[in-house]
C-alpha cells in the first residue's frame, strides 16, 4: 500500500508539470507561427502603403525629404505597417496644405474622419488610412502617415488569442486599424 502511495505522490506532480509544459509549448509555438506569418506579410503591407503614396497628390511647393516604415519588425508592439513620409514646403500655410489635400482626396473617393489632434487630418478609404500632420505655426515641414488595417486581407496572419498577445507584448498590443 505504501508503495502505491509514493508512486502516486511522485506521478501526480510529474503529470501536472508535463501537461503544463505541453500547454505552454502549444501557445508559444502558436505565437511564433503568428510572428512568422506576420514577418512574411511585411512586404505586402509595405506595397499597399507605397501604392497609396504613389497616388497621393503633392502640392507644387512640397517635396519629400524622409521616408521610412515601422511596425511588425520594429521594436514596438504594433501589428501592422505604417509608412511615414516627411515633406518640406515653402510658401505654404496650414490652410493651403489642408485645403489642397482635402479637395484632392475627397474628389478621389476618400472620406474625412475626425482626428484626435487639431493639426492632423485623417482620411479613410476601404481599409486604407492617410493622416496629414501639419503644424499651424511653422509649416516648413509636415508629415504624412499611411497604413492599412492589419486584419481582413488574404495575407493577414491568423491572430492568436488577445490574452496571449498581451502577455507577449507586455500588455500593450496594438493592431493597426482604420475607422469605419
Amino acid at each position: 500500500m505504501w508503495n502505491n502511495f509514493w508512486i502516486w505522490l511522485l506521478a501526480v506532480p510529474i503529470i501536472v508539470i508535463l501537461v503544463g509544459v505541453g500547454i505552454l509549448w502549444y501557445y508559444v509555438s502558436w505565437y511564433e507561427s503568428f510572428r512568422s506569418e506576420e514577418r512574411n506579410s511585411l512586404i505586402r503591407y509595405d506595397a499597399l502603403n507605397a501604392a497609396v503614396l504613389d497616388k497621393l497628390p503633392v502640392p507644387p511647393s512640397a517635396k519629400q525629404i524622409i521616408k521610412g516604415s515601422g511596425g511588425i519588425i520594429s521594436p514596438t508592439n504594433v501589428h501592422g505597417r505604417i509608412l511615414v513620409v516627411e515633406m518640406a514646403t515653402t510658401n505654404a500655410t496650414y490652410h493651403d496644405l489642408s485645403s489642397f489635400y482635402e479637395k484632392n482626396l475627397l474628389s478621389s473617393g476618400w472620406q474625412k474622419h475626425d482626428s484626435n489632434f487639431s493639426f492632423a487630418q485623417l482620411f479613410v478609404r476601404d481599409k486604407s488610412c492617410v493622416r496629414f500632420t501639419i503644424p499651424h505655426e511653422d509649416v516648413s515641414q509636415y508629415m504624412i502617415q499611411i497604413w492599412h488595417s492589419f486584419l481582413g486581407w488574404e495575407f493577414s496572419p491568423n491572430l492568436p488569442p488577445l490574452w496571449l498577445l498581451n502577455i507577449r507584448d507586455y500588455g500593450e498590443t496594438d493592431l493597426l486599424t482604420c475607422p469605419r
